[in-house]
């Protein structure tokens, strides 16, 4: 309803003139800057009277209503306009990261693909010792190394970048320090000789220093950079114990066409070099779950907790490849299944975490995960015990079985390999995938292309370290 200018109390309702010349009362520059977002209102005098917490989400940075340019000059609406401009830079902020960790994300994928390719190519027969014109397959396996070793140390630092630079981290910061002061500043001035405020002065004394708290900053891309960088550990650590040998260093092995020198790697080096990359993925989602904590995410701190399961099944993994050495020490090995127990308490534990979860805040995803983790976890701790449960061949058992075949335990690490359930399955020929078929125990495809095997299936050079569940040939 429009009123006339005579019909206002400008004492009451006075105007504001703003830099561009227009001109309108201050109830309707209220209404239009929002400043009811910023402030709580006496109903019955219309009193701006407190802070309030400001709203979640974006709001937008709003001027003169009639020319749209910014006033500046009116310090009544800079709460407001203070958190546009915050919520401007934050938004350019958030999409620049992002963009940078689906870059690595890609990174990832093109180092995970060229591991496998070359994992792919050790046990095909070559024209040439250097593998032909694919190139030789353990330098291909150290440059993925290397790829991936450089990919973790940079999504890393994208991690610490993301979370530093954020405009919204150092504005959380400096809202806390205001509050802290403000108690500070309360407890100091109370003593025994002055009365305690009334119920009335503290709870609006709290409701101030709630206000002045702002929001957690949005701390997404951080926590998915870490990730990433977990991720890329992991997958270093397989690369790891794949190949041959080093592509690197030393001099040239007569006969290699690379000119690098490419003998087998002794079971305490693999060990070494797959455990350093797992101790950083290790931290890696620590530094991804203190994110998630503090950033109030909690789809993101269940991704953490998945990725920890994964984590620790590869740290049992990696054991056995020194029970399974030749040239391991009983007393080495005897340490490797005290390591090996361990680690699947944690596992057990981490599930019982995910279960928690699932119980607070159903999904029908990470239900299916936690099957699937729970049935490897009990076919690594069979491994581990040397258990023969039912669907599950011994030692001995695969011993005989590979001898009346005429195979060496050379022959069968190249040719053995599991699906995704962990189901051990044997390739024939020269061990390389060239189709993809079905596993007889779960139903998932094995197999898989010349490029390497399908996901989720993945070689077991260590097969004959303790007893596995079959799959098929």
């Amino acid at each position: 309803m429009m009123t006339h200018l005579g019909e206002v109390d400008l004492d009451a309702d006075p105007l504001i003139v703003l830099g561009c010349g227009h001109v309108f009362l201050m109830s309707t520059l209220d209404g239009w800057m929002e400043l009811s977002t910023a402030y709580a209102q006496d109903e019955t005098t219309g009193a701006w009277t407190e802070p309030r917490p400001l709203p979640a989400g974006t709001s937008a940075l709003r001027g003169c209503p009639t020319c749209r340019r910014q006033a500046p000059e009116v310090r009544r609406y800079g709460r407001p306009r203070a958190k546009a401009r915050l919520d401007a830079a934050v938004d350019g902020h958030v999409r620049l990261f992002r963009g940078r960790v689906n870059d690595l994300l890609r990174r990832l994928d093109a180092a995970v693909e060229g591991a496998s390719q070359a994992e792919a190519r050790l046990d095909r027969p070559p024209r040439t010792e250097a593998d032909g014109r694919d190139g030789c397959a353990d330098c291909g396996l150290a440059a993925a190394a290397a790829a991936l070793d450089t990919l973790t140390r940079a999504a890393r630092a994208l991690a610490h970048d993301a979370e530093a630079a954020n405009p919204a981290t150092r504005v959380h910061a400096a809202s806390l320090v205001t509050v802290t002061r403000e108690e500070e500043a309360a407890a100091a001035a109370a003593s025994a000789t002055t009365p305690p405020p009334s119920a009335a002065a503290v709870a609006a004394a709290a409701r101030r220093r709630a206000a002045i708290a702002l929001p957690p900053p949005d701390l997404g891309a951080p926590a998915d950079a870490w990730m990433v960088a977990a991720d890329a550990a992991v997958a270093a650590s397989r690369v790891a114990g794949a190949s041959r040998g080093g592509g690197g260093g030393g001099g040239p092995q007569p006969g290699a066409g690379c000119g690098h020198p490419h003998g087998p790697q002794t079971a305490a080096a693999v060990r070494a070099a797959a455990g350093a990359r797992l101790d950083a993925a290790d931290a890696a989602l620590t530094a991804a779950a203190d994110v998630a904590t503090r950033g109030r995410l909690p789809a993101r701190a269940i991704q953490v907790a998945q990725r920890r399961v994964v984590l620790l099944e590869r740290r049992v993994e990696v054991e056995f490849g020194v029970r399974g050495a030749a040239a391991t020490p009983p007393a080495a090995q005897e340490a490797a299944v005290a390591r090996q127990e361990r680690t699947c308490e944690r596992l057990d534990g981490a599930l019982g975490d995910l279960r928690a979860t699932l119980t607070a805040s159903p999904s029908a995803s990470v239900a299916a995960f936690v099957g699937a983790a729970a049935r490897r976890a009990a076919a690594l701790r069979a491994r581990v015990r040397g258990d023969a449960a039912p669907g599950v061949l011994s030692v001995a058992e695969k011993a005989a079985i590979f001898a009346a075949l005429h195979m060496t335990p050379a022959d069968v690490a190249g040719h053995m390999y599991r699906c995704p359930a962990g189901h051990a399955y044997l390739v024939g020929d020269c061990g390389a995938t060239n189709e993809v078929g079905t596993c007889p125990e779960c139903g998932v495809p094995i197999g898989g292309s010349y490029a390497g095997p399908a996901r989720g299936n993945e070689r077991d050079p260590n097969y004959l370290a303790g007893p596995s569940r079959h799959g098929g040939a």
